[in-house]
């Protein structure tokens, strides 16, 4: 949520898969964090009592002295970490089927309609592109072993490079934005992934 988009479901999706493309693409070993896959959000909290990361309580107490308290009430349910702790979303039976007890901290209430069960069955789900973008870089050298090497870090939406090996390129490129973006340069070459159905060579869509 805090480079995505959860403002509505096709943003959701596609922000998930924009970022996807752009970790899991760089150099160095990816790894897949619980839910990311799924394209999970961050965990609407009620109040301080629904967290559980004592950083976060130690910051609200300090927070309630200095009279910061909304300000950082607000930061924390935009970046803290117990966003990233909630219970796995399998599926939407009970507690999103990670347990028959009582889970640790609270589940996020999408669990229903964003799990594991749910986007299995489904073609242009999270889950789905992930299968594919982890099948074209583990059949890739280029993407494995290639070079990396920045483009455009000037630019204030795009975050893009190019992964070369052996006289194979492949340019990565990602509107980080939910703004349209002209591209510096027009891209050729052939789409080997794309969380769009229809894409311009000049042009990016929000979160394309």
């Amino acid at each position: 949520s805090r480079f995505g988009c959860t403002d509505t479901e096709e943003l959701r999706v596609r922000s998930a898969k924009m970022l996807a493309v752009a970790m899991h693409l760089l150099r160095g070993t990816p790894f897949v964090y619980q839910g990311e896959e799924l394209g999970m959000t961050n965990t609407p909290f009620p109040d301080e009592s629904a967290i559980r990361d004592i950083e976060g309580i130690n910051v609200l107490n300090e927070a309630r002295i200095t009279v910061r308290y909304d300000r950082t009430w607000k930061g924390i349910l935009h970046k803290g970490r117990d966003h990233a702790r909630t219970p796995m979303q399998w599926n939407a039976s009970a507690n999103a089927g990670f347990t028959t007890g009582e889970p640790w901290i609270m589940l996020n209430p999408n669990y229903v309609s964003i799990n594991a069960e749910a986007e299995e069955n489904d073609a242009d789900s999270v889950l789905a592109f992930y299968k594919k973008l982890i099948v074209l870089r583990n059949t890739s050298n280029t993407l494995q072993y290639g070079s990396y090497t920045p483009l455009w870090t000037e630019h204030k939406q795009l975050f893009a490079y190019r992964r070369e090996l052996d006289g194979e390129a492949f340019t990565i490129v990602c509107n980080m934005s939910g703004e349209i973006s002209l591209l510096p340069e027009e891209l050729s070459g052939e789409v080997v992934l794309s969380n769009m159905a229809e894409h311009a060579r000049e042009i990016m869509q929000p979160y394309e």
